[in-house]
């Protein structure tokens, strides 16, 4: 749902002429912590950052792609809420062949603006916290 939305932005209308974005997601364990005195910074470190960042990059344009790891995570904690479809066995450098899969929406969008004005949250955190609430 937010490729499209990214693409159509005022951003990618203003600067290009077109703007093409891959993702790569994984579920993991990470290292996380800031480095730098001077100029602190965010860093996420480990085989699940790499293997995300892999994955983007074999990735196609405007598309989500996602390991195994998420494809699980996704369907059992969200079943039927996401358009998941399989995209076949792709060798990932530095983890072998792959199941991967392609995410291509949330079936449960719109979502009422009604509703996330009345709470405040932004429709990805209400979303969060709905996905939350049915757990």
């Amino acid at each position: 749902e937010h490729v499209p939305s990214i693409r159509s932005s005022e951003f990618a209308s203003k600067w290009a002429t077109t703007l093409n974005i891959r993702v790569g997601m994984n579920t993991g364990p990470v290292f996380a912590g800031v480095a730098g005195k001077r100029n602190p910074r965010f860093h996420l470190c480990g085989d699940t950052v790499n293997t995300a960042s892999r994955m983007e990059s074999n990735g196609a344009p405007a598309r989500i792609q996602m390991s195994p790891s998420t494809f699980s995570a996704l369907t059992s904690s969200a079943p039927g809420v996401y358009s998941i479809e399989p995209r076949g066995v792709v060798d990932v450098k530095g983890q072998g062949p792959m199941s991967l899969f392609w995410l291509n929406d949330n079936l449960q969008l719109p979502f009422r603006k009604a509703e996330v004005q009345r709470t405040g949250y932004s429709e990805a955190s209400f979303k969060f916290q709905r996905l939350r609430l049915e757990q």
